[in-house]
């Protein structure tokens, strides 16, 4: 299902280029048809319906203003952080400095945001044997039941200060701030002369955490549940983050 997908986008935007659409210039709003919502993207409505839709069939309604491929487009290019292949994500791994490589991993592993990976307590790390432990998150409020593997909670107890996992570098009973591990993966990538046009952050982890999670399930609701998303069509530009950040570098398939 994810790659049948794939190939409906690509062959409706080879039809409908960016620069041909009335576009949502500088909006963060949900790429919804006609712009006062209610209606879901049509890969949401694909995956939820279970229904084969043919390039004719997303073609009127896009005619008709019912669906926006432009607008679903453009929001996904308009988010801060942009995907990254696993293997080249692997890469500026390498260069980090180990606690902040340590923390991009455990965000991959479990999907969580950077700045809550980083306010982990040590005591509650210790206690959860089994990797298995009980997030608020910061963002939402919200309460998410993770597990970290084995090897990363090993490693994140060898580092651990008193209080936090990632502790301050100037005060040990604060942890440590996103904008430090911000810089240090801006550096790398640098380093590495990614392309201009992506853009990588601490967020990027938390996207191969997504697509990771789609393609190997298909199953879109269940990505909304690991993330925490009130709204799937949210989730939907995280599942298909890959393919977004392709297209954004011009490399779709």
């Amino acid at each position: 299902m994810y790659f049948a997908v794939r190939r409906i986008f690509y062959s409706i935007t080879q039809s409908f280029p960016l620069s041909s659409r009335p576009c949502m210039q500088g909006s963060r709003s949900p790429p919804w048809g006609d712009g006062r919502g209610g209606r879901l993207p049509f890969v949401v409505r694909y995956i939820k319906e279970r229904t084969f839709l043919t390039k004719g069939w997303v073609e009127g309604r896009i005619g008709s203003g019912e669906l926006s491929i432009c607008g679903l487009l453009l929001w996904g290019e308009k988010m801060k952080a942009d995907y990254l292949a696993a293997e080249e994500m692997q890469h500026l791994l390498a260069a980090l400095m180990p606690p902040n490589r340590l923390a991009l991993e455990v965000s991959m592993a479990t999907g969580l945001r950077i700045g809550d990976v980083l306010s982990m307590q040590t005591e509650r790390v210790k206690a959860a044997k089994d990797g298995r432990m009980s997030v608020r998150e910061s963002k939402t409020g919200k309460t998410r039941r993770i597990r970290v593997p084995v090897e990363l909670r090993l490693r994140m107890l060898q580092q651990a200060g008193k209080i936090y996992i990632w502790e301050g570098r100037l005060d040990s009973e604060r942890h440590r701030t996103r904008q430090a591990v911000y810089k240090d993966l801006a550096r790398t990538a640098a380093l590495y002369r990614l392309p201009k046009l992506l853009h990588v952050s601490p967020h990027t982890a938390r996207k191969v955490y997504a697509v990771e999670q789609y393609q190997r399930t298909g199953d879109l609701h269940r990505v909304q549940r690991l993330l925490q998303h009130d709204n799937e069509s949210v989730t939907a530009i995280y599942a298909m983050a890959d393919y977004l950040t392709a297209r954004k570098l011009g490399r779709a398939k």
